[in-house]
């Protein structure tokens, strides 16, 4: 009985010590949701989740190591789906550091400064936000203008800039960009926007496909 368990405690004490140092657990077998083939997302891979279903994609992050919820919505969808099951033993120190990104910055996005009607208010009030190498020029509900340094019109402060139009939809502190480059293609970039200072605290850039991102456009112009 000592030989067995001297064996026992050989075979799982690496894995205990693995997951006490942080280290990513074993996805449950059969997965194959959002997170398959998934690394570090940013803005663009939440259009289409934008804004009800955020939550659900964040937990899927937690649900396919098997973990148990609290709340009985999260706990109902997640066991209506096949691969599912809870792992009594389910702990956050499985998830890997991407895991780990990706939930916060879902999280970011799902807890915005403010709601729509008062951010599209702030940035007709702001007009422009500035950093990351641009001014971004809210002109109207439809319209900004993204200003880079370059040949061109001068602005008050002596600053030479090159200035693009852009229509724009908000998802939480950030707003998309987005122009027609092509007959199902957008050309869009995404700011994240510190209202308080008026500056953009982040950027991303991406040509999408126009039916990703129609549905969220409609939605907006219709509010």
């Amino acid at each position: 009985m000592k030989k067995i368990a001297l064996i026992a405690a050989l075979v799982f004490a690496p894995a205990i010590l693995w997951a006490q140092r942080g280290g990513a657990g074993e996805v449950l077998q059969g997965y194959d949701g959002y997170w398959t083939r998934q690394g570090r997302i940013d803005i663009f891979n939440l259009v289409r989740f934008y804004p009800d279903r955020l939550p659900f994609l964040r937990n899927e992050i937690y649900a396919r190591y098997g973990r148990p919820f609290a709340s009985a919505e999260y706990q109902a969808y997640f066991n209506g789906l096949a691969w599912y099951r809870v792992r009594n033993n389910y702990t956050d120190a499985w998830l890997s550091a991407d895991d780990r990104y990706n939930a916060e910055f879902i999280r970011s996005v799902e807890q915005s400064a403010l709601g729509f009607e008062d951010t599209v208010k702030t940035l007709l009030q702001n007009v422009e936000y500035e950093g990351e190498g641009v001014v971004v020029v809210f002109s109207s509900k439809q319209s900004l203008f993204v200003e880079r340094g370059g040949e061109g019109a001068f602005d008050v402060y002596g600053r030479a800039l090159e200035s693009e139009q852009f229509s724009w939809i908000v998802m939480g502190d950030w707003v998309i960009a987005y122009r027609s480059s092509g007959r199902d293609t957008y050309e869009a970039a995404a700011y994240r926007l510190n209202h308080a200072r008026r500056r953009i605290t982040g950027s991303a850039r991406a040509s999408i496909n126009t039916a990703s991102l129609n549905a969220l456009i409609e939605a907006q112009r219709n509010r």
